[in-house]
């Protein structure tokens, strides 16, 4: 339907949508850099919303090869925009699509596609994704291509780093923590708590860790984990300060603090 805006101190919410400007209706994700809000479409392409403009980039204006379903949006330290269009990573400058690069396959499938998008300080790209003939994992773009430089069994979902500078990845083997060129699977906490399997990898202002699985909040310090059930299947988390925020399957947005979450 759209995008919802809700203003925290009034409760006021407000839907932009197609008859504001968006290129689409179906929007799959959000991501908030350089003062604006990025979005990208299932059908059409990505844009961007600033200071209450929205600037599109259509998938025959850009052009993509794959032209829908924009999965992940990043943007380098030169200020290069990198968009997934499904399994197709793609270098835009300009509105334009200089360079597309393909995640690795064997045979062309709906079922693959890539998941996030890191720029680091460095200059390097990496993603995560899968694919139906094994290669899922992280990978790194190289000269020659997206080149997989962590194979697990099962999808991996999103990346981030910390303020120490290792990279995390969520994967069905557990956490993986990236330092330099070498990493560790973490299949479970101190306490033998699982942690395979967690999406939607968050950072909050103490260095803490929050993901998701099914219908389970979860947090990690580096040492422990502590789970926190929802009553129905988290889509996505987002930290803001104190508080978590959840979307839900159901089409709920829950507000998290001190192990409670109320619906708003």
């Amino acid at each position: 339907r759209g995008i919802i805006t809700i203003n925290k101190k009034t409760g006021e919410q407000k839907l932009i949508d197609r008859s504001q400007g968006l290129v689409d209706n179906y929007v799959i994700t959000l991501k908030k850099m350089d003062g604006g809000i990025w979005y990208g479409a299932f059908y059409n392409g990505f844009g961007v919303i600033q200071d209450e403009q929205i600037t599109n980039y259509t998938s025959s204006s850009v052009p993509l090869t794959f032209g829908f379903w924009t999965t992940a949006i990043e943007k380098d330290k030169d200020g290069v925009l990198w968009v997934a269009s499904l399994w197709y990573l793609c270098k835009i400058v300009n509105g334009k699509c200089v360079e597309e690069y393909e995640y690795p396959h064997d045979i062309i499938s709906s079922h693959q596609q890539i998941n996030d998008i890191l720029a680091d300080d460095d200059g390097s790209v990496w993603v995560t994704g899968y694919a139906t003939s094994g290669k899922d994992g992280l990978g790194l773009l190289t000269d020659k291509g997206i080149s997989i430089v962590y194979d697990a069994s099962g999808r991996c979902s999103s990346m981030i780093k910390d303020d120490k500078g290792n990279k995390w990845v969520g994967a069905q083997n557990g956490l993986v923590r990236f330092e330099k060129d070498s990493y560790k699977e973490i299949s479970q906490d101190a306490s033998g708590n699982s942690l395979k399997g967690l999406c939607n990898l968050q950072l909050d202002a103490e260095g803490i860790i929050w993901a998701s699985r099914d219908s389970t909040l979860i947090r990690y310090d580096g040492k422990n984990a502590t789970s926190f059930h929802v009553d129905d299947w988290i889509l996505d988390l987002a930290v803001d300060h104190e508080d978590i925020y959840i979307s839900t399957m159901g089409g709920k947005l829950l507000k998290f603090k001190d192990g409670n979450y109320k619906t708003i």
